[in-house]
């Protein structure tokens, strides 16, 4: 049980959402986050701008509009680690990508950030020690600053599926490195696994933070983003599975569809762009009714 923020009363989870899938400017995204009793926003893209390349002007307004809506920031959604995994220079650029992205995180207050274990190529066993090395340099710089590294499943990278990250964390020593677990990313893997309990169970015990997203598959495989609730993830199943777990991070919305139209493959893969924004307004705002009204379920017991 926490505190909200907005109210002062007693909630069962702490809220956020990633203020890009509301919209590019973030003031707008804070606005709609606090009317549905949100704690926190996730930064990604604001401005038209991806988390390393915000100015120090972009984070003291970033800060302002935070405090006016009583939300904190909670994590940096940065792409680090969606890269080549044999390609030194693509390597030596996401390290950049990282240090700003550190700094993006020390400024706002926000104690994570994420990363990824590189586009697919050999799989988790064959380039696991690379893959762990790296996260280990990655690991080190964040300890200096006092933050925590997230790391996500995603269908086009390494790690695709919690048992591939389990895989990764059994052989792993960095206790500032945690699972980030979106369980909507289990629906757009290729081989459909379920996110709860299979692939909830397999992570659980290292997980830190969440992304929700729903999606449904088609006929030949084929996921297509959809609203909470409409799609393959238990929800209701997966909250109380958290409160019963005694879960104390963040839930924080991840949209990923819109009502008017489809994100593409490229949108998905690599989110963040001022078009991806486009509909993620009135998506999003359906979305946290949805996410307000299983948390109202499964705290009635339902």
């Amino acid at each position: 049980m926490f505190c909200d923020a907005q109210s002062g009363r007693d909630v069962l989870f702490r809220k956020g959402v990633i203020s890009d899938e509301i919209s590019q400017d973030f003031e707008e995204a804070a606005k709609l986050a606090a009317v549905y009793g949100c704690e926190a926003l996730e930064i990604r893209a604001v401005w038209g701008k991806q988390p390393q390349e915000l100015t120090g002007e972009d984070i003291e307004k970033i800060n302002e509009i935070a405090a006016k809506y009583r939300l904190s920031i909670c994590s940096i959604s940065s792409p680090i680690f969606k890269c080549a995994i044999d390609s030194r220079e693509e390597l030596e650029q996401h390290f950049k990508i990282a240090e700003k992205c550190m700094e993006l995180a020390c400024k706002t207050g926000a104690k994570y950030i994420r990363a990824f274990t590189f586009w697919r190529k050999n799989g988790v066993e064959a380039d696991g020690p690379f893959i762990l090395a790296q996260l280990g340099k990655l690991a080190a710089m964040a300890k200096e600053k006092g933050l925590t590294v997230l790391v996500e499943p995603d269908p086009s990278v390494s790690a695709c599926n919690a048992g591939e990250l389990s895989y990764l964390f059994r052989q792993m020593n960095f206790p500032n490195v945690k699972v980030l677990w979106d369980p909507g990313n289990h629906i757009y893997n290729k081989t459909f696994l379920p996110p709860y309990p299979d692939g909830y169970e397999q992570v659980k015990r290292y997980t830190s933070h969440i992304h929700l997203k729903d999606a449904v598959r088609g006929e030949t495989g084929e996921a297509q983003g959809c609203a909470l609730g409409d799609g393959l993830l238990p929800l209701n199943g997966q909250l109380a599975a958290l409160l019963q777990d005694g879960y104390d991070g963040f839930i924080v919305l991840e949209t990923h569809f819109r009502l008017e139209q489809k994100l593409s493959d490229e949108e998905l893969k690599r989110p963040g762009s001022v078009h991806f924004s486009d509909g993620g307004y009135e998506a999003s705002e359906l979305c946290l009714e949805r996410l307000n009204a299983a948390i109202e379920a499964v705290a009635a017991g339902v």
